[in-house]
C-alpha cells in the first residue's frame, strides 16, 4: 500500500508520475527524494481511511489538516493516528518520518485501538464483563448507573440479558466467550 522502494537505494527523483495530491515538492519540478515523497503520499491514505461523514476530496494539505481538526471521530485513544497523518504531510520533506517511524507508529496506533472506551461516558475505558452475557462495554463508575430491572438487578445495554455479576479482565474484546 505504501511504496517505499527507494528506500534500500537511497535514490532523488525529478519524474512526476502519480494521482493527486502529489507531495510538494513533486509539484513543483524540483528533484525529490522518492522516501519522503512516498511518506507523503501515505500520509495521504491514512487520512482517507478516517471515517468521515461525508467525502471530501484531499486536494492540498490545508484541506486535510482542517478535517483532521474537524474530524469527530478521533479522540485520545486514536490521538497518536492523527499525528502520524499530520507528520508524513509536512510540508518541509525533511521533516517527515521514515519508513521505520511510519512502521513503529502504526504498531503503536494498534496497540492503542486495543483500549476501548466506555460506552456510555466514553470518558474511562471499558472494565465491566457482564455475566453471563460475557459483553465488556462500560466502565465500573457507568456500571453502577445502569437502571435496574424489576428484579432489582441491570441490563447490559447490547443484548438486554440481566447481570448477574461483572467480572474484570484483561480482554478488551467486546465480547469474549
Amino acid at each position: 500500500l505504501a511504496d517505499f522502494g527507494t528506500a534500500r537505494e537511497w535514490t532523488t527523483n525529478s519524474t512526476v508520475i502519480g494521482t493527486f495530491p502529489l507531495p510538494p515538492e513533486c509539484m513543483s519540478g524540483s528533484v525529490y527524494d522518492g522516501r519522503v515523497a512516498d511518506a507523503y503520499s501515505f500520509g495521504i491514505f491514512l487520512f482517507e481511511l478516517l471515517p468521515k461523514n461525508t467525502y471530501i476530496r484531499p486536494d492540498n494539505c490545508t484541506v486535510i489538516k482542517t478535517m483532521l481538526k474537524t474530524t469527530a471521530q478521533l479522540n485520545e485513544y486514536n490521538r497518536t493516528y492523527e499525528e502520524l497523518i499530520e507528520s508524513c504531510l509536512q510540508s518541509v520533506p525533511e521533516s517527515r518520518p521514515s519508513a521505520i517511524i511510519i512502521q513503529s507508529t502504526l504498531l503503536q496506533c494498534l496497540k492503542d485501538a486495543e483500549k476501548k472506551p466506555c460506552m456510555t461516558c466514553e470518558d474511562n475505558l471499558r472494565k465491566c464483563r457482564f455475566q453471563p452475557c460475557k459483553h465488556k462495554l462500560v466502565c465500573e463508575s457507568c456500571f453502577g448507573k445502569l437502571s435496574k430491572n424489576t428484579e432489582g438487578k441491570s441490563n447490559c445495554i447490547l443484548c438486554w440479558k440481566t447481570i448477574d455479576q461483572w467480572t474484570e479482565d484483561e480482554n478488551n474484546d467486546t465480547y469474549f466467550g
